[in-house]
């Protein structure tokens, strides 16, 4: 199911934009489970199919007049705008930068956001981009986890 809801997410963000690939906000949610047989012989696997109506989660851009990014990166994660941080949040859960774990998107930085931006930032992929493994939702973080969604 997890799979499912990625592979939703990403197509979501893709076609209509990160703001609305939160599978908890969406409406009409439909899904079918259903034993899979990949071929070997009692070797089964679940395979999930979802659809639902993308709603949006709130904006991705800045909010009551705050600048869209920090001038300077702050050293901790929590010192982030929080739309900085749901930004990160949904687009972590959109790369699967956590592994199989979807994390809260609800813009506050807690122990899971930091360690799987610390995972992405030290992954493979991070470091080609030239990351840091941080923890912090970076101009240059954020920049690469647009690039992984794609």
């Amino acid at each position: 199911m997890a799979d499912a809801i990625a592979n939703w997410q990403r197509d979501v963000s893709a076609k209509h934009g990160s703001q609305w690939m939160l599978w908890d906000k969406a409406d009409d949610k439909n899904f079918n489970c259903s034993p899979a047989r990949p071929g070997t012989i009692g070797s089964w696997f679940i395979r999930c199919t979802i659809e639902a109506r993308p709603c949006g989660g709130g904006p991705t851009e800045a909010v009551n007049g705050e600048p869209p990014y920090p001038t300077v990166d702050p050293r901790e994660c929590g010192e982030y705008p929080s739309h900085i941080i749901r930004e990160a949040q949904q687009r972590l859960n959109g790369c699967d930068a956590c592994g199989n774990r979807e994390i809260k998107v609800d813009g506050a930085c807690g122990p899971q956001t930091e360690r799987c931006l610390r995972r992405f930032q030290s992954s493979r992929f991070g470091r080609e981009n030239g990351l840091e493994a941080t923890g912090t939702p970076t101009r240059k973080t954020l920049i690469a986890l647009r690039q992984c969604e794609r």
